[in-house]
């Protein structure tokens, strides 16, 4: 979807992926090493989405698999006794993801404590009780 009207940055990140870079490219998906960090590695929706929920299904079913063995790989190489994956870009035009090796000792990935002020911030029980009901119907319905 990179057209003349809209030059989309993440559009011109995989056409410009190196081929050293990147570990797989499925229909869905697209994940390439970040900037030679070992052990870190951008997942991406090859096409333009509304987030998370926007993926086609084809993509949500493939997401799955395709991080556990990115995951059993990065452990495979003894570097790392754990993963890290974290969503990135919820303003962005492709859901993408991070998915990190980590080791023990590492400095943690993300400081959640801006998250948590923010949480803490937005508090409202009632209306958070009423959306986890209304998910367990959704979820229960199919």
């Amino acid at each position: 979807m990179n057209d003349a009207a809209y030059a989309c940055h993440i559009c011109t990140s995989l056409e410009q992926a190196l081929p050293e870079n990147t570990v797989i490219r499925t229909a869905n998906w697209c994940v390439t090493g970040v900037k030679d960090s070992p052990g870190h590695l951008m997942v991406t929706a090859v096409t333009h989405d509304a987030g998370i929920a926007g993926l086609s299904p084809e993509a949500a079913a493939d997401l799955g698999p395709l991080i556990q063995k990115l995951s059993a790989g990065l452990l495979a190489s003894g570097a790392f006794t754990r993963t890290s994956f974290i969503h990135l870009g919820d303003a962005a035009p492709h859901t993408h993801f991070m998915l990190i090796g980590r080791a023990p000792g590492d400095l943690p990935v993300v400081d959640a404590k801006p998250l948590g002020a923010r949480v803490v911030a937005l508090q409202d029980a009632e209306r958070a009780r009423t959306e986890i009901a209304e998910l367990r119907t959704l979820l229960t319905l199919g």
